[in-house]
């Protein structure tokens, strides 16, 4: 089937019913939390539906977050501030080089749900 559109919905939690065609957003602090303390609910729950991450608010300097324990996660986006050149947009870079800076890398076989479980960040 062919994906049409996206339609973005509150956080429920994962024991909420989620339909395919739902995403949800969550703040840097929540999503590093749930990365943390939840990690193989919140790898599970981003097998099946598309999670985007955004910068906490106050970052009027423009710096960024470490995108590893979110893309640790499964996170699939991951809203970054091109202006600063640091270390979290030099690894976003990396990480896409990957596959030839298309914009897409496959996630790991653990975030797939077809290899063994991966070792918290």
């Amino acid at each position: 089937s062919k994906l049409v559109s996206l339609s973005a919905v509150r956080f429920k939690g994962f024991g909420h019913k989620y339909q395919g065609f739902e995403m949800s957003s969550f703040a840097e602090g929540k999503a590093v939390k749930l990365a943390q303390k939840q990690r193989s609910a919140f790898v599970q729950h981003n097998r099946r539906f598309l999670a985007r991450i955004y910068p906490y608010g106050g970052r009027v300097d423009s710096s960024n977050m470490d995108p590893v324990p979110v893309w640790g996660a499964g996170c699939q986006m991951v809203a970054l501030n091109f202006q600063t050149n640091d270390v979290a947009l030099k690894l976003n870079h990396a990480r896409f080089l990957e596959n030839g800076n298309c914009g897409y890398v496959l996630k790991p076989p653990y975030q797939r749900g077809t290899g063994p479980k991966a070792a918290p960040v």
